[in-house]
């Protein structure tokens, strides 16, 4: 995703819960993860230089960004939603300051989501469901799929609450598998094709004439 910058640039504070400011250097490091199951990436201005900040995250990946580059991407072009929904800022305070109050569901992991389908209750999958940012949901379904999730009942919530049907995905899945395995373990003995299994016996006696071969005169000059 490319993103435009459509403002001018302010910095954000953010309050506790006492009334004191509490706000976050510029400088410091702050961890993002791609939770989405494709490429994030975006574009925003340096003011320290003539030239863009690019960032590109393949999925699954963690990088480390200084939180004033977040508070710029919050006043970019589709930088709030993929603050909020396609990657996770690993920092209360950074969470706290950019957003504000996000729900449990914000901060989880791949692990948390794999834990959720495998042990959790299928009251905690549909609020999940429910209050999900985009990129947890997205994390739900390939999960779902690459786990083959056994139970008939959760994946039935997923496909109601996001039309993605996980029993027909875990099956096409596993035919393309079977495909595969099918075409590895073709034997090597397996002939040619159009190659004869018994080959003819061939000709050993010379084809003999049924007339006599006419007679040439050589005619010398």
């Amino acid at each position: 995703m490319r993103t435009e910058v459509l403002f001018a640039v302010k910095s954000t504070i953010s309050r506790g819960e006492k009334g004191d400011i509490n706000m976050l250097n510029k400088e410091t490091m702050v961890k993002i993860t791609n939770r989405d199951n494709g490429y994030v990436g975006y574009t925003i201005p340096d003011a320290n230089s003539h030239y863009d900040i690019h960032r590109s995250m393949s999925p699954g990946q963690t990088i480390e960004v200084p939180f004033g580059e977040l508070e710029t991407l919050m006043y970019v072009d589709g930088g709030e939603y993929i603050l909020k929904n396609l990657v996770r800022i690993d920092s209360d305070e950074a969470v706290k300051q950019l957003l504000g109050t996000v729900e449990p569901e914000y901060h989880y992991s791949a692990d948390d989501v794999k834990k959720l389908l495998t042990s959790g209750s299928i009251d905690e999958l549909k609020d999940c469901l429910d209050f999900a940012p985009d990129g947890v949901i997205e994390l739900i379904k390939q999960i779902a799929v690459d786990i083959k999730l056994d139970s008939k009942e959760k994946c039935k919530a997923i496909t109601n609450a996001t039309e993605f049907d996980v029993e027909s995905a875990i099956k096409f899945n596993e035919m393309v598998a079977q495909a595969e395995k099918e075409a590895e373990e073709k034997p090597s003995g397996m002939q040619k094709l159009n190659e004869r299994r018994v080959k003819p016996e061939e000709e050993t006696q010379t084809k003999s004439r049924r007339v006599a071969p006419p007679k040439y005169e050589v005619i010398k000059k």
